[in-house]
């Protein structure tokens, strides 16, 4: 049964009633134990002592020699635990050293074990700690005068601790511990730093319109969270490498242009502190956090208004300092929760406008994150892009120089190649009879009007005359040179009319490529001159395909709105 209670009505009866006396000085703190160890009583009060350091006498207790720096811990050494299982009920305590009592050195005790509760008021010393000591029950620290440090080397501490009120600007350590219960600092007056390393803390808060003038945390596990709430940090605010589950900075005020808190460790873990109180034993703290993740969450406008404030406070945060990674995570996260709560909007109260906005969240989500990453909607303009050129694909355009008719005709040509003991130059000639007798005339009239024509004509006639027969003969003269089927196909040996077959073939299938691949890229074409909205003044296609090309241009004017939006934004930010 825990007595915390009880030793905090002794204490401040102890406090409110010590009269104004000399300390009484203990030669060392070895004697100081066993005087706490021989005392009849389960519960030791002191009052204004001084405990002087015997440097030989309490090796194994003491970490921190005279004129040591902060730094310089004393030894890795660790000897056994010796225990101390008395309620400690400490009122004006300093530690000096026993060969000069007037200079405040830097004091750790070590190798400690306190069983039961320890409770100190009006710590005097400038430096002081503990090192490699273990806290099974309560430890309460109040009006704490050791300006320059107050440090925890490797402590374990099985319980509740409060440490307040310290009448310094003290930086209190805690290095290479481990909690169990639930710490809690505060502070009334004075501007205390607070510096967390390698440490697994269970539950941390620091007091509500407490100012902490400098906080840093790094590489340090929370295995509950951290509450911040209502408290202010004047200086800087630095975290790294930590690990928590919940984040707590309601109403918190921070330097922005000194704060480091990367969103990659807040991953909804980000809450408000609905309640906290002590719980029936007096050793932890008890709270419901809130993350806008449950239906009772969302539907609660004052939490969410709450939530979306911290939200705010670290997007102002990220931008202050450009860090724009965090910043697109931050806003991600809480404009998902946004969209979870339109649902739930309209799904109590259904009507059109409550559907578009729950609708326009879901879209901006999954279209650019809410205009977080331009080039996601680049993506999805190709997707689209593609989806309705397979569409057009299917369907008669006018850019698609080779239609069905053609395609029929090229094969009917080939047709007469096999069935004819004609040869590819004579089919060719008999195919382009047509145009080439169109030369033949142009070539005629030429000659016949030589002299009733400027000369600058006939520089212009024949060289074009001259290009387009040439283009012809070296088209015949290539034909003839690689012929490969002299007379009918059906007539040739069973060698050659495979060799033929083969040829023929190859030459079909790289010609059907050839269509195919034309009419992607003009079916590919149309649909990226629809979605831009480009337009040439007549849509190039028929029929279903004409339809279908007004609707992509709504839909590339939509989509393309929303990306210049998301890039002008990101471009300002």
């Amino acid at each position: 049964m825990r007595i915390t209670a009880l030793l905090a009505l002794l204490s401040l009866g102890l406090v409110c009633h010590a009269q104004d006396e000399e300390y009484r000085v203990i030669p060392s703190l070895t004697d100081w134990i066993e005087e706490i160890q021989n005392t009849p009583d389960s519960i030791y009060r002191a009052n204004y002592i001084e405990i002087r350091i015997d440097f030989e006498k309490d090796a194994e207790l003491i970490s921190y020699k005279e004129n040591q720096n902060a730094s310089d811990r004393g030894g890795k050494d660790r000897a056994d635990l010796l225990t101390i299982d008395k309620h400690l009920v400490l009122n004006r305590i300093r530690f000096r050293s026993h060969d000069n009592p007037s200079f405040s050195n830097g004091t750790l005790l070590r190798n400690l074990r306190f069983s039961k509760s320890l409770i100190i008021y009006n710590l005097e010393n400038h430096r002081f700690g503990f090192d490699n000591c273990v806290f099974d029950e309560l430890l309460q620290i109040r009006v704490i005068e050791t300006r320059f440090f107050f440090v925890f080397v490797e402590c374990t501490f099985n319980s509740f601790v409060n440490i307040n009120n310290p009448r310094a600007p003290t930086p209190f350590i805690f290095d290479e511990c481990i909690s169990r219960g639930t710490i809690q600092i505060s502070s009334d007056s004075e501007n205390p730093s607070l510096f967390f390393i390698k440490s697994r803390m269970k539950f941390v808060v620091l007091g509500e319109t407490s100012v902490f003038k400098q906080i840093s945390i790094d590489s340090t596990e929370f295995e509950v969270g951290l509450s911040l709430a209502k408290m202010t940090i004047s200086n800087s605010f630095f975290m790294q490498g930590v690990s928590l589950k919940y984040l707590d900075v309601t109403n918190t005020q921070f330097p922005n242009e000194s704060t480091y808190i990367p969103f990659d460790s807040l991953k909804n873990k980000l809450c408000l502190e609905l309640a906290s109180a002590y719980s029936s034993d007096g050793d932890s703290l008890r709270f419901t956090p809130i993350k806008g993740e449950s239906n009772e969450e969302l539907k609660n406008f004052s939490w969410m208004d709450q939530l979306t404030g911290s939200y705010t406070k670290l997007l102002n945060i990220y931008k202050s300092r450009g860090e724009m990674r965090s910043y697109n995570a931050a806003y991600i996260e809480m404009r998902d929760k946004q969209t979870a709560q339109s649902k739930l909007i309209y799904a109590d109260n259904p009507n059109f406008q409550n559907y578009f906005d729950w609708q326009i969240n879901r879209f901006t989500r999954a279209f650019s994150d809410y205009g977080t990453r331009p080039a996601k909607a680049i993506f999805i303009f190709f997707q689209v892009v593609l989806a309705f050129s397979v569409f057009y694909f299917f369907f008669p355009s006018t850019w698609n120089a080779t239609d069905n008719r053609k395609l029929m005709k090229r094969l009917r040509y080939l047709g007469s190649y096999f069935t004819s003991r004609d040869g590819l130059a004579d089919l060719f000639e008999k195919e382009t009879k047509d145009e080439f007798k169109d030369y033949e005339e142009f070539h005629a009239f030429i000659s016949s009007s030589e002299k009733r024509l400027p000369v600058y004509f006939q520089w212009l006639s024949k060289p074009l005359y001259q290009f387009s027969v040439s283009r012809f003969n070296f088209t015949r003269g290539v034909l003839r040179r690689t012929e490969i089927l002299n007379g009918e196909w059906a007539e040739l040996p069973a060698g050659k009319k495979a060799l033929t077959s083969f040829v023929i073939g190859l030459y079909l299938m790289f010609y059907l490529v050839w269509i195919f691949l034309v009419r992607c890229l003009n079916a590919i074409t149309l649909s990226l001159n629809a979605f831009s909205t480009l337009g040439f003044g007549e849509i190039p296609t028929r029929g279903l395909a004409r339809y279908v090309a007004i609707v992509q241009g709504f839909v590339g004017w939509f989509l393309l709105s929303i990306f210049l939006v998301s890039l002008i934004g990101q471009i300002l930010n």
